[in-house]
This record gives C-alpha cells, structure tokens and sequence, in this order.
C-alpha cells in the first residue's frame, strides 16, 4: 500500500507545520433550552453582546494573521446558538465580513444547533448565511440523556425529527453526531445504523465518544463493548455498501488506503497547532471542551491578553508538547498506529485520568477501529 510509515513504530515526534486551515471553535451563548444529563458544559445566560462582536472578530483576524493561515473556519457552538436572536446572529456576520474584507483569508462559517428552536420565519435566511448550507446537529439512539424542561427523552427525538425535516425543506442538510451509551451497545451496531439510515434518514453520521464534565451525569463505557460495536459497525457500513458517509471510518478509509484527508480533531498531531475557542466572555481555551468545563486550562482572554500571549501560554504549550511526551514517556511510542491518532484527545485523557498528558482513555477502541480498517485493506485493493 506504500503506507507502511503510518503504521510502523515511531521513537520521536516530529515537528508539524501550521496547517493553511485554522479553527475557532465560537460559543456565542452558553444559553441553552435542554437540560441534557450527560452535558460536560458549565451552561449560563451569558452571551455575546452586539457591542462584543467587533472585538472578538478582531481578535480571530489577528489570530489569523499570526498563524498565517489562508482559511479561518468558524464553528459556531454553544451553548445553542438559536436561543441568540436572529438579528444579533444577522449582526455578528455582518460584522464578521466587514472585519475580513480587507484580508486575504477565507471565512468560512458553520453552525451547530439542536435544532429544537429553528423554524423558518426566523432563521432560515440568517441560518443561509453560513458556509455550505449544512446543519451541523446531535442525536442519539436510543435517547437517554438528551431532554429538556417539557420534552423527555423519547419526545425529544420525535420533535428533532420534525424539525429536521423543516430545515430540510428549507434547504438544509442536517449532519449528525451521535454519542454512545450503554443502552446503545446493547442493541448493537446493525440496529444503531438502520436508525438513522433509514428511520432517520442521514447522509451524514459521526459517531463521537462522551467523556464525564463536572456537572456528571454520565454513564460510562465499558471499553471491550465499545470495542466491538465500533468494529462491528464498520463491517455494517462496509456491507451495506458504505451508503452513507459514516465519520470516523470515511476519513480513517482515505488515510489508511491513500495517505490523504483529514481525520478527527482527537487524532491530529497536535489540535492545539490548528485550534482554539472562545468563550461569551471573551475566555480562550484549547477548544469548546474546555473553554466551559475545565478552567484550569484557559489561555487568557481576548479582552485582556495579545494574541501573542494567547498563543504562547503554558496551558497551549502543554497541548502542543503532548504528543512529545507520550511517543518518548509512553507505550504510545511502540504502538504500530501511533500516526493515526498521536495519542488521542488531551481534554478526553484529562477528564478520565486528571493528566493531560496521558494517552486517550478510548486508546483501545481506536486500536480496534484502525485494526477493522487496516484488516480490510487487501480487499480493498
């Protein structure tokens, strides 16, 4: 396959190049209308206001330019971004595109919502605004975390499905990320892909691991379980014709077969060398995880601190070291897929072990899944 270099052992980290793709990951509110139980978020009314917009997109221009990449990808987060009025969304990209127009950097942004508030006298010519018409949204099967004050759980789904389905005739394609739980591995993988194939109708499916937050709430998972149902899920979507564009294995597929694309943000040499979040308040931190959760970790705050200082703080120079340390002070370094993953996620190794330079608690699982992929190489070719 001429890629045995992602898979042999590697003794020492290399150095990586800033990437010509830069991410912020933006929180304008940290409102939110669920009262999901698994939530690593620490949720509040504050949010961004009108006033606010200017200096924070002046500070992600200049973060941009000191990065010198040629695209900033925003991710609009939360929180849930549509408990913000229109207008003010309307605003803050009107300010958005008077702030980069004189710069030579493309500015892409993208949304994620629960969907629960979105209706289309409001939002869908604002909503419209954001890069390639997408929907980025969250549901899980079965549900038994996700609810708020009115809905349960299995009402939840119910209303998602409806509006997913007004968003869609608005001309909106709704990307899932659904989270595992227990009750999920239960049932299994084929049961878990023929729900949002076919009852739920997706093109676009990301299976994402929780991790616990400091409000708790969560169940954990037993990692031979987990195991299983991810390797089995990759032998359904392979038989199933890969009909749909299932996340991480599509991506795992293109690095693994052809050397190319892009994996998850966990898997990346170092996230800290293409990403970074910004809270309400102006709070920066590693990504979205943490900026609302862990606070130990911040970087500073774009009202106070230069980007300069932001970029050259120790909690960021910590996450840029990670990998460093787990290739040289770990069994990371005799792994024969430490270049797939690089140690996994830091805030996932922080919220199970308390250290963040500790491998991934999923380490296993992702073993399994790149070994599912790897094993169908010779077919594949």
């Amino acid at each position: 396959m001429g890629d045995k270099e992602i898979l042999g052992p590697v003794r020492e980290a290399g150095h990586r190049s800033q990437p010509p793709v830069f991410s912020i990951i933006l929180l304008p509110t940290l409102a939110c209308n669920c009262t999901c139980s698994h939530c690593f978020e620490e949720l509040g009314g504050k949010h961004i206001d009108d006033q606010g917009w200017e200096v924070i997109f002046s500070k992600a221009k200049e973060v941009a330019e000191a990065v010198h990449c040629r695209t900033l990808r925003l991710y609009w987060q939360g929180g849930e971004v549509l408990c913000l009025r229109p207008g003010n969304v309307q605003k803050a990209l009107d300010t958005a595109a008077a702030v980069f127009e004189d710069t030579d950097i493309a500015l892409e942004h993208h949304l994620q919502t629960n969907l629960l508030l979105y209706d289309s006298p409001r939002w869908k010519e604002v909503i419209s605004r954001f890069s390639l018409r997408t929907i980025s949204s969250s549901l899980d099967f079965p549900n038994v975390y996700r609810k708020t004050s009115s809905l349960g759980s299995d009402r939840y789904n119910q209303v998602w499905l409806e509006k997913k389905e007004i968003a869609e005739r608005d001309g909106f394609t709704v990307s899932v990320v659904s989270l595992p739980n227990p009750d999920t591995l239960a049932l299994g993988a084929e049961r878990f892909y023929r729900f949002f194939r076919d009852e739920v109708g997706v093109t676009n499916l990301q299976v994402n691991f929780p991790f616990p937050g400091p409000g708790g709430g969560l169940q954990l998972l037993d990692l031979d379980e987990l195991s299983r149902f991810m390797s089995d899920l990759y032998e359904v979507w392979v038989a199933s014709g890969r009909d749909l564009n299932l996340s991480p294995y599509r991506a795992l597929e293109d690095k693994i077969y052809h050397s190319r694309g892009t994996v998850l943000c966990a898997w990346s040499y170092s996230c800290a060398q293409s990403l970074l979040a910004i809270s309400p308040g102006g709070d920066v931190a590693q990504c979205d995880c943490w900026v609302s959760s862990f606070r130990e970790y911040l970087f500073g705050s774009v009202l106070v601190d230069s980007v300069d200082a932001l970029l050259d703080c120790g909690p960021r120079k910590q996450i840029l070291d990670r990998p460093l340390h787990l290739v040289q002070q770990t069994k990371c370094g005799e792994c024969r897929f430490w270049k797939l993953c690089y140690g996994g996620c830091p805030v996932r190794a922080f919220a199970f072990s308390g250290d963040i330079v500790a491998p991934d608690h999923y380490c296993p699982v992702y073993y399994r899944m790149f070994f599912s992929v790897w094993e169908h190489a010779d077919r594949f070719h």
